[in-house]
């Protein structure tokens, strides 16, 4: 498999890719950005240039789209005519103005027919028969069944997995692309468990992947961890999987290990 990524920054995702095309990020490309939210509508322009090759993801499909082949009008539009394209100019929102020349000092508020500004719940409903946000929805269960009525607990099917990975919000990993604590590469995050759970499946510590045999679970462990060592050498797995790299060492002192690693 043949991989190409595009990112503004190394990810350990874009790691793996045998190709990696270098993004611009927000302050180097035209955009348009809408409110989270609120009714406001915000054009952006680039206010520094792309570091070295970096482009906007606009400019890498167009530039992808001539190398393979493809001479659609489409794959020529400009960042201009894209933001025109995305948003209806003749609707009363945006009072006849082209997205393309919203002004870019201040951010532009949507407005109703009768020019007052959008507010939730004010002059903007959830489009439901009662115009309200419904926790009973007869709505849902005519489109998906009784079951979609009410919201309800479902209990887990009996042929489940035992455990169940819970990702939770963290105030110190937004995503690997902003690169918080946990982001860079060697900074996974730690997978949390009951001591009960890990005990239970002897994850507790031990000489090997398996107990206290010598098994073949340590020498697939030993080749995976001997190829991420030769083929991602920047990679530092060993400071944030301590463990593993007890076992990557005790590993490379047998007889097998050190005459082909």
């Amino acid at each position: 498999m043949f991989t190409v990524g595009i990112e503004i920054a190394m990810t350990e995702s874009m790691a793996y890719c045998d190709v990696v095309l270098p993004a611009a990020n927000a302050y180097e490309s035209h955009d348009l950005y809408g409110a989270y939210g609120h009714h406001w509508l915000q054009r952006a322009e680039p206010v520094l240039p792309p570091p070295g090759e970096a482009l906007p993801n606009t400019e890498i499909f167009r530039r992808l789209a001539r190398r393979f082949g493809f001479d659609d009008p489409c794959f020529g539009d400009d960042d201009a005519t894209l933001m025109d394209q995305a948003l209806d100019a003749t609707h009363p929102r945006l009072g006849g103005r082209r997205p393309s020349t919203l002004p870019t000092d201040r951010a532009t508020r949507m407005v109703a027919a009768d020019g007052q500004p959008l507010a939730l719940m004010v002059n903007v409903v959830p489009a439901t028969p009662s115009g309200r946000i419904e926790l009973v929805s007869d709505l849902l269960a005519e489109r998906w069944g009784a079951a979609a009525r009410v919201p309800a607990w479902r209990p887990r099917p009996a042929d489940a997995p035992p455990l169940t990975l819970v990702s939770p919000a963290s105030a110190r990993r937004i995503s690997s692309t902003l690169l918080p604590t946990g982001g860079r590469a060697g900074e996974a995050p730690p997978l949390l468990m009951h001591p009960g759970d890990a005990a239970a499946r002897g994850l507790a510590d031990k000489p090997w992947c398996s107990g206290t045999a010598y098994s073949l679970a340590d020498i697939a462990v030993g080749v995976a961890l001997g190829y991420l060592d030769f083929r991602f050498p920047q990679i530092d797995w060993r400071t944030a999987h301590a463990n593993l790299a007890r076992l990557a060492d005790k590993l490379a002192q047998r007889p097998s290990f050190a005459a082909t690693l």
